[in-house]
């Protein structure tokens, strides 16, 4: 083999290995666009958080691993994203950490170090609304789970929450919490109050 092909696979190595790390490890994390999570903060609503990123061109959730970005869309559909398919830029602010795409110009903040995306989301939907709102025993005492598929939200529904063994949906609105009944395209509506057990 000639020096100037090894020169030239070694070159294309190189190029190689850095594109696949093309951001640094410190940047390694969940993020969400920070339209949703203003609302969630605000109004405790996933709803909302739904309303204000709806139509644009989001991501629902980024994470963020040294070889792979993973997403999904409106927690209904996961996929990778190659790096060569995007081009972000990273900022910190009062110990926060935010991305911006460069193509659409949205701001995107950094929720968990973890790249475990599902779990680094239920966790904050958890400490931010659950919590908040004061619901989360129901789901440590009833084994319900958040639903974080974006299709099946109405209209003034702040949070829904389902139990993967009896298949069954709970939301809560109007300070209430309310048995959910299948309306039309996938979205959930308010039926009986739900009484705790």
């Amino acid at each position: 083999m000639n020096k100037k092909l090894i020169i030239f696979v070694m070159m294309a190595s190189l190029t190689f290995l850095f594109a696949e790390t093309k951001y640094e490890p410190k940047y390694k994390g969940t993020y969400i666009p920070l339209a949703a999570y203003t609302e969630i903060i605000n109004t405790k609503s996933y709803y909302n958080a739904i309303l204000a990123t709806k139509g644009a061109d989001f991501y629902t959730v980024l994470a963020f691993q040294e070889d792979m970005i993973r997403s999904n869309i409106s927690f209904h559909d996961s996929y990778a994203i190659n790096y060569s398919d995007v081009d972000f830029t990273f900022s910190k602010k009062d110990q926060k950490f935010y991305l911006t795409d460069k193509k659409s110009g949205i701001k995107y903040i950094r929720i968990s170090e973890s790249v475990d995306y599902y779990e680094a989301y239920d966790l904050f939907l958890t400490e931010n609304l659950l919590i908040k709102l004061n619901i989360n025993g129901l789901v440590q005492n009833e084994g319900w789970k958040i639903d974080k598929d974006q299709w099946h939200y109405s209209d003034g529904i702040q949070v829904i929450l389902y139990s993967p063994e009896e298949w069954k949906y709970i939301g809560y609105a109007n300070e209430k919490l309310y048995l959910l009944e299948d309306g039309e395209e996938l979205k959930k509506v308010l039926g009986k109050v739900y009484q705790p057990k």
